[in-house]
């Protein structure tokens, strides 16, 4: 898998999540466990917005 690293070789996650404890629980774990720069954005139209940051992977709240 080809991936975009940036300057400091971490991948970028974005997550898409509208509840904050649960979102931040992610960012934390993510961050920890993968050493990446995590984007997190509260709907999926904010998601569509920034998808010019070309994250690596999209972890979207399938119930949005």
């Amino acid at each position: 898998m080809i991936t975009q690293r940036d300057k400091q070789g971490k991948i970028s996650i974005m997550v898409v999540e509208d509840n904050d404890l649960f979102s931040l629980l992610l960012d934390y774990t993510l961050k920890e466990s993968f050493n990446a720069r995590i984007i997190s954005v509260p709907s999926g139209e904010e998601c569509l917005q920034r998808l010019q940051e070309n994250p690596d992977v999209i972890i979207l709240d399938y119930t949005l």
